[in-house]
């Protein structure tokens, strides 16, 4: 469907646009699951997004394959120049959604966003929102196990890896905008000063997200295309176990921004807005 409403060779060059999809996407994918399963709308709001977002997501890593196994370039310039157009898509889909998810989850009474968005809601401790108490070691750990699931699912199943990232959306959405309800009689203000406060730990967690997605259906091909010279198939190799690599590094990076930044900028933050009458 993304293909016939904006042609992929046209969000491959203007991925910006794919932004207005993912809000779409998970807007139909609400609103069908509440018509249509009214007893568990917020898993099936996950199923229907991501089934939305299924085909088109597949067409695009398959163009990634190609390229990679064409490419004759084994360097770090030379991968980004490779995968650079489905991360800024991916990215830019994850933040469609999740923005969805948190602009309902903030506006719409808690007993309904309870109800609405059970399963993701049910995960919230709250987590990258500096009040979780968790330590640096507790993000990577965990971070990196959401990686390798998505690692391994994109080896297996190509693009089935969209749906652990559409659920990382989804939940990260409806937490973030559910917490806004809890803490501030303004929860739209205050949800902009939390999105402010967690978006650059969140953007590289996941950005290591989609790498790991991109790695596993980078390697799926090469293992599957046995009929490829070694070279053309050392470079594929390179191009999977390096975006790995990268992925760790991100993660890495993001806990410690978690753990020493963001519960700073969230408290900052939030007495400037206090201070100024806006929560």
């Amino acid at each position: 469907m993304l293909d016939h409403i904006y042609p992929i060779e046209f969000i491959r060059k203007k991925p910006f646009f794919t932004f207005l999809l993912g809000v779409t996407y998970s807007l139909l994918g609400i609103v069908t699951a509440k018509l249509l399963f009214p007893s568990d709308p917020g898993l099936m709001s996950l199923a229907f997004t991501t089934l939305l977002l299924f085909p088109s997501l597949m067409t695009l890593i398959s163009i990634e394959e190609e390229t990679a196994i064409l490419s004759t370039e084994r360097s770090l310039r030379g991968l980004w120049k490779r995968h650079k157009d489905i991360f800024a898509i991916m990215f830019f889909i994850f933040l469609g959604i999740m923005l969805t998810f948190s602009f309902f989850s903030a506006i719409l009474p808690k007993s309904f966003v309870n109800y609405l968005f059970k399963p993701q809601i049910s995960v919230l401790t709250p987590r990258g929102m500096a009040a979780s108490g968790q330590s640096f070691f507790g993000y990577v750990s965990h971070n990196v196990w959401v990686m390798l699931i998505i690692f391994l699912l994109s080896i297996i199943y190509g693009a089935g890896s969209v749906l652990v990232v559409v659920w990382n959306a989804s939940a990260w959405g409806a937490i973030f905008g559910y917490y806004t309800q809890l803490n501030s009689k303004n929860p739209l203000a205050y949800l902009i000063i939390l999105l402010i406060s967690v978006f650059m730990h969140t953007f590289m967690e996941a950005g290591a997200y989609f790498i790991a997605a991109i790695a596993g259906a980078v390697i799926s091909r090469a293992i599957i295309n046995r009929k490829l010279r070694p070279e053309r198939f050392n470079i594929i190799l390179f191009d999977g176990l390096t975006l790995v690599i990268i992925a760790l590094l991100l993660i890495i990076v993001a806990a410690l921004v978690e753990s020493y930044v963001t519960p700073t900028l969230l408290h900052q933050l939030t007495i400037l807005a206090k201070n100024v009458g806006i929560i």
